[in-house]
């Protein structure tokens, strides 16, 4: 059953997140055509091509939040709640598809974003070597802090869906549901506001790391910053308390989803 549920979650998004992939590299790849023949002309769709590297994923996600809210709790929602499936293999089900697609999603946009390097590289904006020489200060010149850090970035990346599932989900219950689609709009900027407050939490919480130094501090990090803020590290809290919330964020919205479902 779960198998034929993410083939049909699969069948009936393909083609507009297939267009949506295909669009960019399309763009990307003028902007490189052009870079070579017309630099002054290709500045536009460098531009427009590097922008959609940066945000497909998230409006990837964003679209397949959407998605959730019409068909489980919009007018399709009937339909979809009337299947012999429990709620929390419809939730999981889907979820699992949408990290799935985010995945994929992460992957094209590094496409999208290596064929904007190569632009950028023709048109004498930047050399490999300087954007690499650029990465490596972001991330540190460790080997193993920089795979640390690409992994907790792609973790963090993927847990952003189970935030946009939890503020469908809550934002269409009784307590809101009748501001009908502005409601998981709603819950989800309340979300937004806590999970940045809670992750104020990370300064207190020791260690961190400073990957220019490449030195770690096990003194609290909210201290360092108050005595050197040009030296601050990293909080590696930061990532486990975001991964502690999405994973009570995704359990409220299996029990939303079981419990508290109430369509429009």
């Amino acid at each position: 059953m779960v198998g034929k549920l993410i083939k049909y979650e699969f069948l009936r998004t393909r083609a507009p997140l297939a267009l949506a992939g295909a669009i960019g590299l399309a763009i990307c790849a003028v902007g490189y055509v052009l870079a070579l023949v017309a630099p002054v002309v290709a500045i536009v769709p460098f531009v427009v091509g590097f922008t959609m590297g940066i945000i497909f994923t998230f409006a990837v996600q964003i679209y397949l939040a959407v998605d959730f809210y019409r068909s489980s709790f919009g007018r399709r929602g009937y339909f979809t709640h009337t299947l012999p499936i429990k709620g929390t293999t419809l939730v999981l089900t889907k979820l699992g598809y949408a990290l799935i697609a985010t995945a994929a999603a992460m992957v094209w946009s590094v496409v999208l974003l290596l064929v904007s390097l190569a632009s950028a590289v023709e048109l004498g904006m930047i050399t490999y070597a300087e954007f690499w020489a650029g990465f490596r200060d972001l991330f540190g010149a460790g080997n193993l802090f920089l795979t640390f850090m690409i992994l907790n970035v792609v973790a963090l990346i993927l847990v952003t869906i189970v935030q946009y599932f939890f503020a469908v989900a809550v934002g269409s219950e009784a307590w809101i549901n009748k501001a009908g689609g502005m409601g998981p709009v709603v819950t989800f900027l309340i979300v937004y506001v806590a999970i940045q407050l809670l992750a104020l939490l990370a300064l207190l919480i020791p260690p961190s790391y400073n990957p220019l130094s490449e030195a770690w501090s096990w003194s609290v990090p909210l201290i360092d910053m108050i005595r050197n803020p040009d030296n601050v590290g990293i909080p590696i809290s930061a990532f486990w308390i975001t991964y502690v919330l999405s994973g009570l964020m995704l359990w409220r919205t299996v029990v939303s989803v079981n419990k508290k479902l109430e369509l429009r």
